[in-house]
């Protein structure tokens, strides 16, 4: 399987394992050889290529780089804005984050929730050791792979809620908070949310032949909400299935009005889902359902490149002087 479970790679470095499973970009927990998990980071790509990655049970993803297909600058940033209004009521980045909310996923850190029991904040950290041997991450490490492991182990199926040996500082993961100040840091958190977020989405997009930002931004926000691979409800496992039996076969490429019948049948079903009290997981959505909103909103103003002006949670989004802007209580004409 190599980019997602077990591979007949060996394992001396992240560089020879990235290279023996054919990836360039991200980072994953792949077993090697001997039958021996190892969270890799494989690296970035620059704009304007992206990580056309593939989402795993792992929490992780990898991938090649594949040329055009990103967001524009502006695009992204938008989309980026839209969605840490869903998250934090704000669209100031929270890259120093870190709280033990209690929901068996041990530390949640950062800019997209990197947990330490599901599998994803683990490839922030190896990224930084990477750039940044002898970090602040040092000591934890042993307790962060048994963790790993362990949600490794269960195939993916069962976060793991310890954080046992992590340091704490009272509220969240002492080491994250020590080192927000390191802009290495931060290109990580980038790095990792462009892959397993970001990328996966726009490798849907693309193999979809889906080219609208609003529908490579709705992948983005689904992807850090309900994420990949759950079979309850993840992008990959329930979403696109749902929506492609919703709305029929449609052809590759599609036409703009294809993608949006499409597009528009993807956040009934997100909606939907997250309207659900079935799990504990959906009930938690119940009061998050404006972000799905706003993206109905954009589909029934056509605003599909997302250029004109747009209101979000209190903020007028828009483009002035080829920049995004996001305005506290601006209202659009």
């Amino acid at each position: 399987m190599g980019l997602n479970g077990t591979s007949s790679c060996p394992y001396t470095s992240d560089a020879q394992f990235c290279a023996c499973l054919g990836s360039n970009c991200g980072g994953n927990t792949v077993k090697d050889s001997t039958g021996t998990w190892h969270a890799v980071f494989c690296g970035h790509c620059d704009p304007p290529s992206f990580c056309a990655s593939y989402g795993s049970v792992y929490g992780g993803a990898l991938g090649t780089c594949a040329p055009g297909g990103a967001l524009d600058a502006v695009e992204k940033q938008k989309a980026e804005w839209m969605t840490s209004l869903g998250e934090t009521n704000g669209v100031t980045i929270a890259y120093d984050a870190s709280y033990d909310l209690g929901d068996n996923r041990g530390y949640t850190d950062g800019r997209a929730g990197f947990c330490t029991g599901t599998g994803d904040a683990i490839v922030v950290v190896e990224c930084y050791n990477l750039a940044k041997p002898g970090n602040a991450f040092t000591a934890d490490m042993p307790a962060l792979i048994k963790i790993n492991d362990a949600f490794a182990d269960s195939g993916g199926l069962v976060p793991q809620g310890s954080t046992a040996g992590l340091t704490s500082n009272g509220k969240g993961w002492a080491p994250w908070a020590a080192s927000v100040n390191d802009p290495l840091f931060i290109a990580c958190q980038n790095y990792a949310n462009d892959a397993i977020y970001f990328g996966v989405g726009l490798h849907h997009a693309a193999e979809k032949g889906f080219t609208t930002a609003l529908t490579k931004a709705s992948f983005y926000d689904a992807e850090i909400e309900q994420g990949e691979a759950d079979p309850r409800f993840g992008v990959g496992a329930w979403l696109i299935p749902q929506a492609d039996m919703m709305t029929g076969p449609i052809p590759n490429p599609p036409s703009l009005a294809d993608e949006m019948r499409w597009e528009t049948n993807f956040l009934a079903a997100r909606y939907a889902i997250m309207m659900s009290t079935q799990w504990p997981e959906t009930a938690v959505w119940n009061g998050n359902t404006g972000r799905v909103t706003v993206l109905q909103n954009l589909i029934a103003a056509k605003n599909y490149d997302m250029s004109a002006c747009f209101e979000d949670d209190g903020y007028a989004i828009k483009t002035a002087g080829a920049k995004a802007v996001a305005q506290q209580g601006g209202r659009c004409p």
